[in-house]
């Protein structure tokens, strides 16, 4: 204790350096903690239910290897045939407007099947949802939903919901913890919606609980065996080729699991950077006690003894330093939740646990532990040769000067692979805003519109085509128009349409159903034949406009125009629809997906799957007030309605918020490496620059000018900052393959890149050494000779 109480003096004294290494250190630690817990949240951490490890996903699988939500009639033979799967579920649904007492709320609504729960291993607080529920117009709410909505109600008695239509009575609570989807916030039997008996509607996901013993792989065999027999039983009737499983947990860190790896490492690099530059201030620090140690080695101190006082230094401050890393990392996650909340759940609900914070800390302490201990172990000084060099100030030593370049070119070499990824993931990032995501988002807005619940499905249509009309005639507005799902939200139905030709054509696309107006609203060019009327209503003959992606596969000799599909799978009516427009193809799924094959139908004609239409408006003026405009037009047609309004643009916001996440990180990790980069730059030279004073001194003296001066100080390190970064471009240009491969759109040859970073890595040590080198010309030679 006494050798610790010891160190904490030593490292007051010292607060400059002191300070600047409990930083540097403490920002390391932060990185990796908050990284690491965002890491252990999403791909590590066991699922919240009961035996985790045992539920997967389960997909259909087509000819071409794509995955697709389950079909019906699919989904029950897959139930009935596989022995390895304990119990199956179907979920399918969205956000909805959820009608309580209290108000209305925008809710995660999923319709699920009778085993939903069970398969989950959840037990509702209230009653449970059984197979003769099915049918029954019953709910189930979060506690969130119960506390909030609800007025943390004793009893369930009397509660009630309305959601689609739909008035439910609210039978059982679910925790917080154990809701699935992470969105779900209401859930109620599937079998409301009817019975699904097309098996090319794919209209729901589903989960699964193997037996016991029973491995995904092994699961997924006889999967496909069993989707091999029904492609055969029902040929002509199905697009499925096998079933997909994987496990849960695997399936939902998928989309995020490439981009964390990606984090993680670039956190252990700037940790990395920050233990290197802790090194060098602690040998720069061994340096200037050079005297101090001597003497105390004279006076008969062992060298066990003085290197114990360095490890008690290295515990203290690797302690601080793991205090201020956590209380950064729990600011940190705190912020990450407020940046991507919304979109990003599973990364805002991280938080610290105690498997990443120990180890973590612990490395923390041994980097400081070794940072203070190199300075001593690097070799034995004679204390006799220490003190006949004079009491002020001796000569670095060549080998500790070596060290100390040493050490700075590893720290620019990590921050110039962190630069050059940050430079190269902006770039991607940057490419995918310049991707045509196949229709203008500029000058329009969207909104929602929510109806009292009281309102029928018929009522509702028309009042959605009052709202229509009446925005299309509002000043400086060109045009407006609905659809059941915008692109980029993450909504909508797909599944198989077929040709009416005689042959068994089918295809596969998103369906959308759109009124007259959409396409103009949203931007996205008619290419051929006309665009859905406002003469396009029931009674007549049904019309639907392609996307030009389904005119290329679907009807490849060019004669897509005046085809009749049929699609009742989507929506239950199977009256055939005629093919009367094309336009362009529009990126459904995300700007780094292909774009999407999409079959338009008309609205007013097949409006069962247009509960709670988008409108888009666009016109002319600043999108604030054309905002404004849309919810006074609304509330005009309807007073009781409540509409919220935002820009189209906003989609494409929302869709790359992972990639946004990403960079934003990545320039944070590089800005901090940078700066650890930038101290360990400008310390070496100051130290250098002090060691050579008598010598500058007597250069000035004899003539040399403060330019030559200069030079000569910026010459001395040019050779350790060129190393650093060539090495530091030379490890990216090793890894960036790696890189790539885990983050779509990162060009591995890109050249102007590589540039770029070493302009930015040039310019930045230039900046660094300059101080130190202006400094060393200020100084009157007569007074730098006294003072040495």
């Amino acid at each position: 204790m006494r050798e610790l109480f010891l160190a904490w003096r030593r490292l007051a004294l010292w607060r400059g350096t002191g300070l600047v290494a409990l930083v540097s250190l403490g920002v390391g630690c932060a990185a990796v903690l908050a990284v690491a817990a965002v890491f252990h949240h999403v791909l590590v951490a066991d699922l919240p239910f009961a035996n985790g490890d045992r539920l997967v996903a389960v997909t259909e699988v087509n000819a071409d290897g794509r995955a697709m939500p389950m079909a019906g009639p699919n989904f029950v033979d897959l139930q009935a045939r596989h022995g390895g799967i304990e119990s199956l579920a179907g979920y399918g649904g969205d956000t909805a407007s959820v009608y309580f007492d209290s108000g209305t709320r925008k809710l995660g609504s999923y319709g699920v099947t009778p085993r939903f729960f069970e398969t989950l291993g959840v037990v509702p607080q209230g009653r449970a949802l059984t197979p003769d529920l099915d049918k029954a117009q019953v709910a189930w709410v979060s506690e969130r939903v119960w506390r909030e909505a609800l007025g943390n109600r004793a009893t369930l008695d009397g509660a009630r919901l309305t959601v689609w239509d739909m008035t439910l009575d609210v039978v059982g609570v679910i925790p917080d913890e154990l809701a699935f989807p992470a969105d779900a916030q209401v859930w109620f039997p599937m079998g409301l919606f009817g019975e699904q008996r097309s098996r090319t509607a794919h209209n729901f996901d589903a989960i699964g609980r193997l037996a016991a013993g029973v491995t995904p792989a092994q699961a997924r065999s006889d999967a496909d065996a069993i989707g091999r027999v029904l492609a055969k039983e029902h040929a002509g009737d199905i697009d499925l080729a096998s079933f997909g499983i994987v496990g849960l947990k695997e399936d939902l860190g998928a989309r995020a699991k490439p981009v964390l790896w990606a984090l993680l490492f670039a956190a252990s690099l700037l940790l990395a950077a920050a233990a290197g530059n802790v090194a060098n201030l602690a040998l720069a620090r061994h340096l200037a006690r050079g005297h101090e140690l001597a003497v105390r080695a004279a006076l008969g101190a062992a060298r066990s003894r003085l290197l114990r006082g360095a490890l008690a230094e290295g515990v203290c401050l690797g302690l601080a330093a793991a205090v201020v890393g956590v209380a950064a990392a729990l600011a940190t996650l705190r912020l990450f939740g407020s940046m991507v909340g919304a979109q990003l759940p599973g990364i805002a609900d991280a938080a610290l646990q105690i498997q990443t914070v120990l180890p973590c800390i612990a490395l923390t302490v041994l980097l400081a532990i070794g940072a203070y201990a190199l300075p001593m172990l690097r070799g034995r000084d004679d204390p006799a040769a220490s003190l006949a060099e004079g009491g002020a100030r001796g000569g670095p030593g060549r080998a500790s000067l070596r060290l100390r370049r040493g050490l700075l070119a590893v720290q620019i070499a990590l921050a110039t692979v962190l630069v050059a990824a940050t430079l190269l993931l902006g770039r991607s990032f940057a490419g995918l805003l310049d991707v045509d995501p196949g229709f203008d988002p500029s000058g329009n807005v969207m909104a929602e519109v929510v109806l009292p619940p009281e309102f029928a499905t018929e009522r509702r249509a028309q009042v959605y085509e009052r709202i229509r009309e009446s925005l299309s005639t509002l000043p400086d507005v060109e045009a407006a128009g609905l659809a059941n799902a915008l692109p980029l939200s993450g909504n909508g139905a797909n599944g198989q349409f077929l040709v009416e030709d005689g042959k068994n054509t089918t295809g596969y696309a998103e369906y959308r159903a759109v009124s007259a107006g959409y396409f103009a609203a949203m931007g996205m060019p008619l290419r051929e034949g006309r665009d859905i009327a406002t003469t396009d209503v029931a009674g007549q003959p049904h019309v639907a406009v392609i996307s030009r992606r389904v005119a290329r596969d679907t009807f490849p000799n060019g004669d897509a125009i005046g085809q009749r599909i049929q699609y009742g799978n989507m929506d239950g009516d199977k009256t055939a629809i005629t093919i009367v427009g094309i336009v362009d193809d529009v990126r459904e799924r995300g700007l780094d997906r292909p774009a999407s094959a999409t079959v338009y139908v008309a609205a007013a004609q097949r409006g069962a799957t247009v509960r709670e239409p988008g409108f888009v408006v666009r016109g002319q003026g600043a999108a604030a007030a054309l905002a404004q405009r849309v919810v006074q037009a609304v509330l005009a047609v309807e007073p009781a309605a409540q509409a919220s309004v935002r820009p189209v643009a906003s989609l494409i916001g929302d869709s790359l918020a992972l990639r946004r996440f990403t960079l934003q990180l990545f320039a944070a990790l590089c800005g901090a490496a940078l700066a650890l980069a930038l101290v360990g730059i400008y310390s070496l030279a100051a130290y250098m620059v002090r060691e050579r004073q008598r010598e500058l001194a007597v250069r000035l003296s004899l003539g040399a000018s403060p330019a030559s001066i200069r030079r000569l100080v910026l010459a001395q390190g040019a050779a350790t900052q060129i190393g650093g970064v060539v090495a530091g471009l030379v490890l990216f240009a090793g890894g960036a393959r790696w890189l790539s491969s885990l983050v779509t759109g990162i060009g591995v040859h890109d050249v102007s890149g590589y540039l770029v970073t070493a302009a930015v890595l040039g310019s930045c040590v230039l900046l660094a050494s300059l101080v130190p080198a202006r400094r060393a010309t200020r100084v009157p030679p007569m007074a730098a000779l006294r003072h040495v």
